[in-house]
């Protein structure tokens, strides 16, 4: 909800600078979410480098770094394992999946995807 917000505020705004501070305030008000400061950010750049990859690549990179290093610097101290910096870091298999897109709606299967999410968290 805070990206889609930023990026309202950004579309609505006047000035670079003005931008900047107030979706930077809105990611600042999301750190104790679950995706925190890098979720915002990552909507924010995903919709500004829509159908240019290498932006796109470059702001998950970007945000996972915002994300992941804190936590893997908080968890160091508290029995980091191998196992969770493997899955630390597998949100970068998802670089192939994004780098096939090719802007145009997939095939029918959005209801598929309505049963899979709410079941995996299960």
């Amino acid at each position: 909800f805070a990206g889609v917000i930023a990026l309202w505020i950004s579309e609505n705004t006047d000035g670079k600078f003005k931008k900047l501070i107030m979706v930077t305030i809105i990611s600042l008000c999301t750190v104790k979410c679950d995706w925190h400061i890098g979720g915002v950010w990552l909507i924010y750049i995903m919709a500004k480098f829509k159908n240019k990859h290498l932006g796109i690549l470059l702001g998950i990179t970007v945000c996972a770094f915002l994300i992941k290093t804190p936590q893997i610097f908080a968890n160091a101290m508290a029995q980091f394992t191998s196992r969770k910096l493997i899955l630390s870091l597998s949100l970068y298999l998802a670089y192939p999946v994004l780098l096939l897109y090719n802007g145009k709606r997939g095939a029918g299967i959005k209801y598929l995807f309505y049963i899979y999410y709410p079941a995996h968290i299960l």
